[in-house]
Protein backbone atom coordinates (compact mmCIF):
# COMPACT_ATOMS: atom_id res chain seq x y z
CA UNK A 1 0.00 0.00 0.00
CA UNK A 2 2.83 2.40 0.87
CA UNK A 3 4.68 1.62 -2.35
CA UNK A 4 1.56 2.12 -4.45
CA UNK A 5 0.95 5.47 -2.75
CA UNK A 6 4.56 6.46 -3.44
CA UNK A 7 4.33 5.45 -7.10
CA UNK A 8 1.09 7.43 -7.43
CA UNK A 9 2.75 10.54 -5.96
CA UNK A 10 5.75 10.20 -8.27
CA UNK A 11 3.54 9.90 -11.35
CA UNK A 12 1.42 12.89 -10.31
CA UNK A 13 4.47 15.09 -9.69
CA UNK A 14 6.27 14.13 -12.91
CA UNK A 15 9.01 11.77 -11.75
CA UNK A 16 9.66 9.01 -14.27
CA UNK A 17 12.49 7.09 -12.51
CA UNK A 18 13.48 6.62 -8.88
CA UNK A 19 16.00 4.85 -6.67
CA UNK A 20 14.76 3.17 -3.51
CA UNK A 21 16.38 1.42 -0.57
CA UNK A 22 14.40 -0.59 1.93
CA UNK A 23 13.10 -3.98 2.91
CA UNK A 24 10.29 -5.66 0.94
CA UNK A 25 11.53 -4.36 -2.40
CA UNK A 26 9.65 -7.25 -4.03
CA UNK A 27 6.43 -5.48 -2.99
CA UNK A 28 7.75 -2.19 -4.34
CA UNK A 29 8.62 -3.97 -7.60
CA UNK A 30 4.98 -5.04 -7.97
CA UNK A 31 3.87 -1.42 -7.45
CA UNK A 32 6.39 -0.26 -10.08
CA UNK A 33 5.14 -2.83 -12.59
CA UNK A 34 1.52 -1.88 -11.96
CA UNK A 35 2.14 1.87 -12.03
CA UNK A 36 4.29 1.86 -15.17
CA UNK A 37 7.14 3.89 -13.66
CA UNK A 38 10.89 3.04 -13.81
CA UNK A 39 12.34 1.73 -10.53
CA UNK A 40 15.93 1.12 -9.41
CA UNK A 41 15.17 -0.97 -6.37
CA UNK A 42 17.83 -1.56 -3.73
CA UNK A 43 17.43 -4.46 -1.34
CA UNK A 44 18.81 -3.35 2.02
CA UNK A 45 22.11 -5.09 2.77
CA UNK A 46 23.65 -4.98 6.26
CA UNK A 47 25.30 -7.30 8.76
CA UNK A 48 22.99 -10.15 9.67
CA UNK A 49 23.14 -9.40 13.40
CA UNK A 50 22.04 -5.80 12.70
CA UNK A 51 19.10 -6.84 10.54
CA UNK A 52 15.47 -7.72 11.19
CA UNK A 53 15.29 -9.59 7.87
CA UNK A 54 14.72 -13.31 7.91
CA UNK A 55 17.85 -14.98 6.63
CA UNK A 56 21.08 -13.40 5.38
CA UNK A 57 20.57 -9.95 3.79
CA UNK A 58 23.16 -10.43 1.04
CA UNK A 59 21.53 -13.72 -0.02
CA UNK A 60 18.11 -12.08 0.14
CA UNK A 61 19.42 -9.31 -2.12
CA UNK A 62 20.74 -11.82 -4.65
CA UNK A 63 17.48 -13.73 -4.62
CA UNK A 64 15.62 -10.46 -5.24
CA UNK A 65 17.96 -9.45 -8.08
CA UNK A 66 17.63 -12.85 -9.76
CA UNK A 67 13.84 -12.75 -9.52
CA UNK A 68 13.33 -9.26 -10.96
CA UNK A 69 16.27 -8.61 -13.31
CA UNK A 70 15.20 -8.39 -16.91
CA UNK A 71 11.67 -7.30 -16.08
CA UNK A 72 10.61 -4.16 -17.93
CA UNK A 73 11.47 -0.91 -16.12
CA UNK A 74 12.81 -2.73 -13.02
CA UNK A 75 16.47 -2.56 -12.07
CA UNK A 76 17.12 -4.56 -8.88
CA UNK A 77 20.34 -3.83 -6.99
CA UNK A 78 22.12 -4.26 -3.64
CA UNK A 79 21.89 -1.24 -1.31
CA UNK A 80 24.20 -1.12 1.71
CA UNK A 81 22.55 0.65 4.63
CA UNK A 82 25.71 2.45 5.79
CA UNK A 83 29.02 2.10 7.63
CA UNK A 84 27.15 1.99 10.96
CA UNK A 85 25.37 -1.23 9.96
CA UNK A 86 27.73 -3.07 7.62
CA UNK A 87 31.21 -4.55 7.98
CA UNK A 88 33.98 -4.61 5.39
CA UNK A 89 32.88 -8.12 4.39
CA UNK A 90 29.29 -6.98 3.81
CA UNK A 91 30.35 -3.96 1.75
CA UNK A 92 32.63 -6.04 -0.46
CA UNK A 93 29.99 -8.76 -0.86
CA UNK A 94 27.55 -6.06 -2.05
CA UNK A 95 30.06 -4.74 -4.59
CA UNK A 96 30.73 -8.28 -5.80
CA UNK A 97 26.99 -8.83 -6.20
CA UNK A 98 26.58 -5.58 -8.14
CA UNK A 99 29.44 -6.48 -10.47
CA UNK A 100 28.12 -10.03 -10.94
CA UNK A 101 24.75 -8.76 -12.14
CA UNK A 102 25.96 -5.47 -13.72
CA UNK A 103 23.93 -3.21 -11.43
CA UNK A 104 24.66 0.00 -9.58
CA UNK A 105 24.97 -0.13 -5.81
CA UNK A 106 23.60 2.38 -3.35
CA UNK A 107 24.39 3.44 0.22
CA UNK A 108 23.83 6.14 2.82
CA UNK A 109 27.10 8.03 3.31
CA UNK A 110 28.08 10.53 6.02
CA UNK A 111 24.55 11.72 6.70
CA UNK A 112 25.17 12.70 10.32
CA UNK A 113 28.09 13.95 12.37
CA UNK A 114 27.58 11.12 14.89
CA UNK A 115 27.87 8.51 12.14
CA UNK A 116 31.15 10.04 10.95
CA UNK A 117 32.74 10.49 14.38
CA UNK A 118 31.74 7.03 15.63
CA UNK A 119 33.23 5.41 12.54
CA UNK A 120 36.41 7.46 12.88
CA UNK A 121 36.68 6.39 16.51
CA UNK A 122 36.28 2.73 15.50
CA UNK A 123 38.53 2.60 12.43
CA UNK A 124 40.73 5.69 12.54
CA UNK A 125 39.25 6.77 9.21
CA UNK A 126 36.26 8.80 8.11
CA UNK A 127 33.59 6.81 6.19
CA UNK A 128 34.57 7.80 2.63
CA UNK A 129 38.28 7.26 3.43
CA UNK A 130 37.50 3.83 4.87
CA UNK A 131 35.31 2.81 1.91
CA UNK A 132 38.14 3.82 -0.43
CA UNK A 133 40.65 1.93 1.71
CA UNK A 134 38.66 -1.34 1.60
CA UNK A 135 38.08 -1.05 -2.17
CA UNK A 136 34.31 -0.55 -2.16
CA UNK A 137 34.10 2.71 -4.12
CA UNK A 138 33.87 2.75 -7.93
CA UNK A 139 31.85 4.43 -10.66
CA UNK A 140 28.67 2.39 -10.12
CA UNK A 141 28.16 3.64 -6.53
CA UNK A 142 25.41 6.15 -5.70
CA UNK A 143 25.98 7.71 -2.27
CA UNK A 144 22.95 9.33 -0.66
CA UNK A 145 23.43 12.43 1.54
CA UNK A 146 27.25 12.77 1.52
CA UNK A 147 26.89 15.71 3.87
CA UNK A 148 29.69 15.53 6.48
CA UNK A 149 32.68 15.30 4.14
CA UNK A 150 36.15 16.82 4.13
CA UNK A 151 37.70 18.11 0.90
CA UNK A 152 39.90 15.00 0.89
CA UNK A 153 36.76 12.83 0.92
CA UNK A 154 35.24 14.90 -1.90
CA UNK A 155 38.35 14.16 -3.94
CA UNK A 156 38.11 10.46 -3.02
CA UNK A 157 34.55 10.35 -4.43
CA UNK A 158 35.71 12.17 -7.57
CA UNK A 159 38.69 9.85 -8.05
CA UNK A 160 36.44 6.79 -7.88
CA UNK A 161 33.65 8.21 -10.06
CA UNK A 162 31.06 7.94 -7.25
CA UNK A 163 27.77 9.81 -7.78
CA UNK A 164 26.06 11.68 -4.95
CA UNK A 165 22.29 11.76 -4.32
CA UNK A 166 21.82 15.08 -2.53
CA UNK A 167 18.81 15.24 -0.15
CA UNK A 168 18.44 18.89 0.96
CA UNK A 169 14.88 18.89 2.36
CA UNK A 170 15.43 15.73 4.41
CA UNK A 171 18.77 16.95 5.76
CA UNK A 172 17.13 20.17 6.94
CA UNK A 173 14.07 18.47 8.39
CA UNK A 174 16.18 15.99 10.38
CA UNK A 175 18.54 18.82 11.41
CA UNK A 176 21.61 16.79 10.47
CA UNK A 177 23.46 20.07 10.66
CA UNK A 178 25.77 19.87 7.68
CA UNK A 179 25.49 21.06 4.10
CA UNK A 180 26.55 18.78 1.28
CA UNK A 181 29.51 20.62 -0.29
CA UNK A 182 28.02 21.13 -3.76
CA UNK A 183 30.44 23.83 -4.99
CA UNK A 184 33.37 21.58 -4.04
CA UNK A 185 31.68 18.59 -5.71
CA UNK A 186 31.29 20.60 -8.90
CA UNK A 187 34.87 21.88 -8.76
CA UNK A 188 36.36 18.40 -8.24
CA UNK A 189 34.13 16.74 -10.86
CA UNK A 190 31.75 14.70 -8.70
CA UNK A 191 28.43 13.91 -10.41
CA UNK A 192 25.65 15.24 -8.14
CA UNK A 193 22.02 14.21 -8.50
CA UNK A 194 18.98 15.32 -6.53
CA UNK A 195 16.81 13.27 -4.17
CA UNK A 196 13.92 13.65 -1.76
CA UNK A 197 15.19 10.89 0.59
CA UNK A 198 11.71 9.63 1.45
CA UNK A 199 8.26 10.60 2.62
CA UNK A 200 9.04 9.90 6.30
CA UNK A 201 11.74 12.56 6.39
CA UNK A 202 10.72 15.07 3.75
CA UNK A 203 7.49 14.72 3.78
CA UNK A 204 6.81 14.38 0.07
CA UNK A 205 8.50 13.23 -3.11
CA UNK A 206 7.93 16.34 -5.20
CA UNK A 207 11.14 16.83 -7.18
CA UNK A 208 10.03 20.22 -8.50
CA UNK A 209 9.77 21.49 -4.93
CA UNK A 210 13.09 19.82 -4.10
CA UNK A 211 14.85 21.77 -6.86
CA UNK A 212 13.82 25.10 -5.36
CA UNK A 213 14.78 24.01 -1.83
CA UNK A 214 18.15 22.79 -3.09
CA UNK A 215 19.06 25.96 -4.91
CA UNK A 216 17.93 28.26 -2.10
CA UNK A 217 19.69 26.21 0.60
CA UNK A 218 23.09 26.60 -1.05
CA UNK A 219 22.64 30.25 -2.00
CA UNK A 220 21.78 31.06 1.63
CA UNK A 221 24.57 28.91 3.09
CA UNK A 222 27.30 30.35 0.85
CA UNK A 223 26.01 33.95 0.82
CA UNK A 224 26.18 33.72 -2.96
CA UNK A 225 23.09 33.96 -5.18
CA UNK A 226 25.04 32.54 -8.14
CA UNK A 227 26.32 29.38 -6.45
CA UNK A 228 23.60 27.11 -7.88
CA UNK A 229 21.71 28.54 -10.84
CA UNK A 230 18.44 27.25 -12.30
CA UNK A 231 19.94 25.29 -15.19
CA UNK A 232 22.45 23.45 -13.01
CA UNK A 233 19.70 22.68 -10.50
CA UNK A 234 17.52 21.24 -13.27
CA UNK A 235 20.49 19.16 -14.41
CA UNK A 236 20.81 17.66 -10.90
CA UNK A 237 17.21 16.46 -11.15
CA UNK A 238 17.42 15.13 -14.71
CA UNK A 239 20.57 14.26 -16.67
CA UNK A 240 22.82 13.98 -13.59
CA UNK A 241 20.36 11.51 -12.08
CA UNK A 242 20.53 9.50 -15.30
CA UNK A 243 24.35 9.54 -15.11
CA UNK A 244 24.21 8.26 -11.52
CA UNK A 245 22.07 5.38 -12.76
CA UNK A 246 24.47 4.66 -15.68
CA UNK A 247 21.53 5.49 -17.98
CA UNK A 248 22.46 8.88 -19.45
CA UNK A 249 22.40 7.46 -22.99
CA UNK A 250 18.80 6.31 -22.53
CA UNK A 251 17.04 8.74 -20.16
CA UNK A 252 17.56 12.10 -18.43
CA UNK A 253 16.96 14.43 -21.38
CA UNK A 254 14.54 14.74 -24.28
CA UNK A 255 16.57 13.66 -27.30
CA UNK A 256 16.01 11.58 -30.39
CA UNK A 257 16.96 7.97 -29.75
CA UNK A 258 16.39 8.09 -25.99
CA UNK A 259 13.47 6.50 -24.16
CA UNK A 260 10.45 8.81 -23.98
CA UNK A 261 10.48 9.62 -20.26
CA UNK A 262 8.82 13.04 -20.18
CA UNK A 263 6.93 15.27 -17.75
CA UNK A 264 4.70 17.93 -19.32
CA UNK A 265 4.27 21.00 -17.13
CA UNK A 266 1.35 23.40 -17.37
CA UNK A 267 2.77 26.61 -18.82
CA UNK A 268 -0.54 28.37 -18.16
CA UNK A 269 -0.37 27.84 -14.39
CA UNK A 270 -0.50 31.14 -12.52
CA UNK A 271 2.91 30.21 -11.07
CA UNK A 272 4.45 29.86 -14.54
CA UNK A 273 3.19 33.12 -16.09
CA UNK A 274 4.82 35.04 -17.70
CA UNK A 275 6.60 32.29 -19.62
CA UNK A 276 9.19 32.65 -22.37
CA UNK A 277 11.98 30.51 -23.75
CA UNK A 278 14.42 32.60 -21.70
CA UNK A 279 12.48 32.15 -18.43
CA UNK A 280 11.30 28.54 -18.82
CA UNK A 281 14.09 26.85 -16.82
CA UNK A 282 13.97 29.46 -14.06
CA UNK A 283 10.17 29.13 -13.86
CA UNK A 284 10.38 25.34 -13.58
CA UNK A 285 12.98 25.46 -10.79
CA UNK A 286 11.71 28.39 -8.73
CA UNK A 287 7.97 28.58 -9.48
CA UNK A 288 6.52 25.19 -10.41
CA UNK A 289 5.50 22.39 -8.08
CA UNK A 290 4.26 18.85 -8.60
CA UNK A 291 0.65 19.97 -9.01
CA UNK A 292 1.66 21.82 -12.19
CA UNK A 293 2.53 18.56 -13.96
CA UNK A 294 -0.17 17.82 -16.53
CA UNK A 295 1.07 14.58 -18.03
CA UNK A 296 3.72 11.97 -17.25
CA UNK A 297 5.14 9.64 -19.89
CA UNK A 298 7.45 6.69 -19.16
CA UNK A 299 8.93 4.55 -21.93
CA UNK A 300 6.60 6.28 -24.38
CA UNK A 301 3.48 5.30 -22.41
CA UNK A 302 1.15 7.90 -20.92
CA UNK A 303 0.79 7.21 -17.19
CA UNK A 304 -1.08 10.48 -16.56
CA UNK A 305 -2.85 12.74 -19.05
CA UNK A 306 -4.23 16.16 -18.06
CA UNK A 307 -3.95 15.22 -14.34
CA UNK A 308 -5.88 11.96 -14.82
CA UNK A 309 -3.79 8.94 -13.81
CA UNK A 310 -4.29 6.22 -16.42
CA UNK A 311 -2.06 3.39 -15.22
CA UNK A 312 -3.59 2.81 -11.78
CA UNK A 313 -6.85 3.59 -9.97
CA UNK A 314 -6.01 6.71 -7.98
CA UNK A 315 -8.93 6.52 -5.56
CA UNK A 316 -8.35 2.82 -5.05
CA UNK A 317 -4.72 3.47 -4.09
CA UNK A 318 -5.68 6.29 -1.71
CA UNK A 319 -8.32 4.12 -0.02
CA UNK A 320 -5.90 1.19 0.31
CA UNK A 321 -3.21 3.41 1.84
CA UNK A 322 -5.65 5.09 4.22
CA UNK A 323 -7.02 1.71 5.28
CA UNK A 324 -3.55 0.24 5.83
CA UNK A 325 -2.47 3.25 7.89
Amino acid sequence: AGSMLGVLELIKSGTTSFVDMYYWEDETAKAVMEGGIRGFLGWAVLDEEMSTQEGEPIKNAERFIREFRGKERIYPLPAVQGVYAASEETFLAARELAEKYSTITHLHLSETRTEVYEHEKKTGMRPAEWLDHIGFLYDHVVAAHSTWLTINEVRILAKNGVSVAHCPASNMKLATGGYAPLPEFFREGVNVSLATDGCSSNNNMDMLEEMKICSLMHKAHRWDATVLDAQRTLDLATINGAKALQMENEIGSIEEGKKADIAIINGRSERMIPLSKASAVSNIVYSAHGGDVLSTIVNGKLLMKDREVLSINENGVLDMAEGSA
